[in-house]
């Protein structure tokens, strides 16, 4: 298994509201075989309530070289 760091993450979900913005840092990337994950926190900003902080995963699964499936998972942080 290996880690590289990256600048950013792909995104997944539904958004909850109208986003003003939105940006990751702090990603790590960490490969094993067909898989893939992103992992670490980001920021944005809603129009409705603000701005925000959460952490994130996105596991990537491979097949043939290409995407095969992505899961996506968001935690808000305080």
């Amino acid at each position: 298994m290996s880690s590289t760091p990256a600048g950013s993450g792909s995104g997944g979900g539904r958004p909850t509201g109208r986003l003003a913005r939105t940006w990751r840092c702090g990603a790590r990337v960490h490969e094993d075989g067909r898989v893939v994950v992103a992992t670490g926190e980001g920021r944005g900003a809603s129009v409705d309530h603000g701005p925000f902080r959460f952490a994130f995963n996105d596991l990537f699964t491979f097949r043939a070289g290409r995407i095969a499936r992505v899961d996506s998972y968001v935690v808000p942080l305080p």
